[in-house]
């Protein structure tokens, strides 16, 4: 749900929010390790892409771009 989120953001709050009225429990580097995931699925989806995928391509190398450079 936060995965193109910005930090922060009214929406994350919430979600945080209720997330942890129900129950739960966030490691203390969650965002870190959230995105070192995320990195994995999107390569594994770049690995899987073909040349007759271009817009594909594109758009998996600027998310896992974005995904190594947010702070």
């Amino acid at each position: 749900m936060l995965r193109y989120e910005s930090a922060g953001s009214l929406y994350e709050q919430h979600v945080l929010e209720g997330y942890r009225a129900a129950g739960g429990e966030l490691h203390p580097q969650w965002r870190l390790l959230s995105r070192m995931e995320d990195l994995l699925a999107l390569c594994d989806m770049l690995n899987s892409s073909t040349s007759e995928m271009p817009n594909r391509i594109a758009d998996l190398r600027r998310l896992i771009v974005q995904t190594v450079t947010a702070n």
